[in-house]
């Protein structure tokens, strides 16, 4: 993935874990934003799982009802067509009689019962097929390979109307789904990446003279130097030192924490390992060394390529 992309990914991740750090890392420790990227995954879940919750009739058309397609064993079914009342229908069965005409063929109708006489037609009606002989003046049985395109019913079923019509399942906002999986996308690569982002390289100047005895290089620090943990989206400002030992030049890190606060220097000690590389931000890339020893888990950032180079030469850098 492009530098710049991480960068951006993690520019963002940043602001949410700024954001959350009014809780007290007692109570959440670690990265907090990955508690984000978790409420993102499951609001994303929410309307999918939504939609499959529940008992919802089959969707079909009076034609598909005729070819015998409905596939639930109780029959219940959710029509879609155009309503009309009818009045004066003798029948044996009590109730109110509708039909509901075919959305694709309107020439095409089923017949439709309710136990109570219906104050407002349903948008779509919901109800349960039953066997029945149905005959209505004006209408060919659908099944009369001779009614051409005269108005046909349905003539062995009938739409038992559900009291309250059942609405459909309800459609996924996949817009929504997406974009909230894109979020926390953005969230769990910028925080597994972080920000600002080290990168590491393999150009160094192997002939850069090393730091002597008695130098000291200024250096902005983020990250572990003995008790001390700095952010490296927020470094404190220290001091690389190089002093005289018993086994040769031995170095050092000072943390500079400010008016009223001392950091004693830490030494790096005898066994090192590090890379270099560059810190990325969105505004400017600095020369760095990431440094680890047994005190010191940190990235050093220094004013120019050869003052990094120069303290490469007193640390084992891996290549």
């Amino acid at each position: 993935m492009p530098t710049r992309v991480l960068l951006i990914f993690g520019f963002v991740a940043s602001i949410v874990e700024r954001a959350l750090r009014f809780i007290p890392g007692r109570f959440l420790p670690g990265r907090r934003t990955w508690i984000v990227v978790g409420l993102l995954v499951v609001a994303a879940m929410v309307p999918v799982i939504a939609s499959f919750g529940g008992s919802h009739p089959q969707e079909i058309n009076v034609s598909e009802i005729l070819a015998g397609k409905v596939s639930r064993a109780d029959q219940w079914v959710r029509v879609p067509g155009r309503i009309e009342a009818l009045t004066d229908v003798e029948s044996q069965i009590e109730g109110s009689f509708y039909l509901v005409h075919d959305a694709k063929d309107p020439s095409l109708s089923l017949l439709l019962r309710s136990d109570t006489r219906l104050e407002r037609l349903p948008d779509v009606p919901t109800g349960h097929l039953e066997v029945a002989a149905v005959e209505l003046p004006g209408y060919a049985s659908a099944t009369d390979p001779t009614a051409g395109t005269k108005p046909r019913v349905i003539p062995d079923r009938l739409l038992a109307l559900d009291l309250t019509p059942t609405p459909s399942r309800a459609s996924i906002a996949w817009p929504l789904v997406l974009l909230l999986l894109l979020l926390a996308g953005i969230l769990f690569v910028g925080n597994r990446f972080g920000y600002p982002l080290y990168e590491e390289t393999r150009e160094v100047d192997v002939l850069a003279r090393p730091l002597a005895p008695g130098e000291r290089l200024p250096v902005v620090i983020g990250g572990r130097v003995g008790d001390q943990r700095v952010p490296l989206d927020d470094p404190v400002e220290g001091l690389l030192l190089v002093s005289a030992g018993a086994r040769g030049p031995e170095l050092a890190v000072q943390l500079l924490l400010g008016a009223g606060q001392h950091a004693a220097p830490v030494p790096v000690g005898e066994w090192t390992a590090g890379t270099v590389g560059y810190v990325h931000t969105l505004r400017e890339h600095v020369a760095a060394l990431a440094l680890e020893a047994e005190q010191i888990d940190a990235i050093l950032m220094f004013a120019t390529i050869a003052e990094r180079d120069r303290a490469a030469g007193r640390v084992s850098i891996r290549r």
